[in-house]
Parts: C-alpha cells; structure tokens; sequence
C-alpha cells in the first residue's frame, strides 16, 4: 500500500468515528513476501519517551525498509508551549511515511469539527527536499527534533534565573529544610544543574512553579 491509500482510510475513520488512534504500519521483508504489521500505540505523555526508545530499537533492529504512521494531533507554531495548550492550536490528520533511503512523505489534513462533523480546511504533502524527514517518528535519523527542543527549552529556562528567582528560591529551601545558612549561590548553582539537566524548567521569569512539559 501506499501513503494515499492510508490517508484515504483515515480520513474515512476519522470522519465516521470522530477519533483516530495513533498507527504504526511496518513493512518487513521477509524472504519469499513482505509482511505488514499494524500496532496502535496508546501511551501518555509521562510514558512518551520511553515508547519512542523502544519503537526506535524495533525499526532500526528489524529488517524494515519503511514504515507508515498516523495519527490525530495538534499543531501549533509555537515550540515552548504543548501544541495541545497553545492558543493558535489546530487539529490535524498526520499520515507520515518514512524510508531508510530518507525518501519520506508526510501529508497533513487540518480539520475542524462542525455541528458534530469532521469538515477537513487543509491538505498539504511534503516530501523531497521540501521534507528531509525532520521528526521524531522518523526512527531511521538520530532524534534531532527532540534534541533541539531540548535545547530551546533549557534556554529559555535559564533565562528565567535572576537575583529575584534565587532570592525566592533560597528562602523556600531555608524554610523547607529549617536552614538558615542554606546560601543563594548555592541555591543557584543547583536551580542552574537541575536546569540543564532537564529535571525543572521554567516558562515565565515571575513564575516560579511553572514546569516544562
């Protein structure tokens, strides 16, 4: 099969269901056939990470060429906010296929929903030099996206760290561990390690409690 025969499929379950789940369609060649295996992957987000270890295992341990995947999702342009929690959110339809030859495809249809309908606004392939297989369901490539979200969120973490952060910070251990000589700069080298190790993170200077996603 392909990526236009998946795509048709899913827009007529998604039309006729509501929902999607999300799909990973795997071609294996075998010696005398090529076989194809489906899984729906249900996972959330504190699980994420670690399905996206494994599956990146099986596809690159396995005698696979390419595989499909679909799902319904959220898009959003901005990168430091949960494309589900941002304000400029909207619902699409991702069918991706990718190749260990990086010749991927991936067709995105946004959609609305509308007096209880799916009413389908937008269609867009990329492929070729329009889309070098950029993501991190491409399991063929080293986790870029995922590194560099990384990155950006780190940074925009450690922006956050002032004299009125520290200050803050250091007077809740103080009370906390019933510490007075508990110093800012000791409190601000570790807020600056937890930080760049990903273990906190903060979105807003005057918020204090705010995790990253």
């Amino acid at each position: 099969m392909e990526i236009e025969q998946f795509e048709k499929i899913a827009k007529e379950v998604l039309v006729d269901t509501g929902q999607h789940s999300t799909q990973l369609m795997v071609e294996r060649k075998l010696v005398n056939k090529i076989e194809m295996n489906i899984m729906v992957l249900l996972y959330d987000d504190d699980k994420k990470e670690d399905m996206l270890k494994n599956l990146r295992f099986l596809i690159n341990n396995g005698s696979v060429d390419r595989y499909f995947f679909i799902t319904e999702a959220w898009m959003s342009k901005d990168i430091y906010t949960m494309p589900s929690k941002a304000d400029d959110k909207e619902e699409v339809l991702v069918v991706s296929e990718f190749r260990r030859d990086n010749r991927n495809k991936i067709l995105y249809n946004k959609f609305i929903r509308k007096d209880n309908k799916i009413v389908f606004t937008e269609r867009k392939l990329l492929e070729g030099k329009d889309f070098q297989g950029f993501s991190r369901f491409n399991f063929f490539l080293e986790d870029v996206m995922g590194e560099v979200i990384k990155r950006a969120r780190i940074e925009e973490s450690l922006s956050c760290v002032d004299d009125n952060m520290i200050s803050e910070v250091t007077k809740k251990a103080r009370e906390f561990f019933n510490d007075e000589n508990i110093t800012e700069e000791l409190m601000k080298k570790t807020v600056v390690n937890m930080i760049k190790k990903g273990r906190i993170g903060f979105k807003k200077k005057k918020d204090l409690n705010t995790i990253c996603d």
